[in-house]
């Protein structure tokens, strides 16, 4: 029988009551949602956003370290989304564990943040373009040509750094972010390691560009 938050249970101000992550029994039905929202086709946990928020809020104030469930539920939708699509592996053999649902998070973080990082990066290739056709354009003439294989060359190299490495190093290298990010997004905030590969990707796109 599921177990409902708070002792017995936890109502929420919508009146709707939230699965508890000590729910007995996978296959149990939502008290909600049935198994409307079952994260798998035949069992649970309930993932509507109800359920999968409240399950989060509660590990926020009973876990430690808690900040990241709390992070969890205030990105429910788009953490839902990213799970069903990529993350359901990392939950593993057991997943109502908050363990799970921590791995769960660390990736589904990681993941936002090249997402943010991939965002800055392309209106700074636009930008990039726009210099090196400036570049070859004739001032006196009081106009700009676009060489469109000035844009295709850019274009194939960061193709090329993305191919090789990721999209993280591709913005170091537009100058979008730190190494300090750098390390953080790709390299468990390794400040050694970072530079390392960075140094190794000059060196291939420079036998590259030969």
């Amino acid at each position: 029988m599921s177990v409902l938050f708070g002792r017995d249970s936890h109502s929420r101000a919508d009146g709707q009551v939230g699965q508890s992550p000590e729910a007995g029994g996978l296959t149990e039905p939502c008290p909600v949602h049935g198994r409307e929202h079952f994260l798998y086709d035949v069992c649970g946990p309930c993932v509507h956003e109800v359920c999968l928020g409240s399950m989060l809020r509660f590990w926020e104030q009973t876990e430690d370290d808690g900040r990241i469930f709390g992070y969890g539920a205030e990105q429910v939708l788009s953490l839902r989304s990213w799970l069903c699509a990529y993350g359901l592996s990392l939950l593993g053999t057991d997943p109502l564990a908050p363990e799970s649902w921590r791995r769960v998070l660390k990736a589904f973080q990681q993941y936002e943040l090249k997402q943010r990082a991939r965002e800055k990066m392309l209106p700074e290739v636009d930008l990039l373009m726009n210099r090196m056709a400036q570049a070859r354009g004739n001032p006196h003439q009081g106009h700009f040509s676009v060489y469109p294989d000035s844009g295709l060359w850019v274009k194939e190299c960061i193709a090329e750094i993305v191919r090789m490495t990721s999209v993280c190093e591709a913005a170091y290298l537009l100058d979008v972010i730190s190494l300090n990010d750098l390390a953080k997004l790709e390299y468990e905030g390794n400040r050694v390691k970072a530079p390392a590969t960075v140094g190794a990707l000059v060196k291939h796109l420079k036998e590259w560009m030969k």
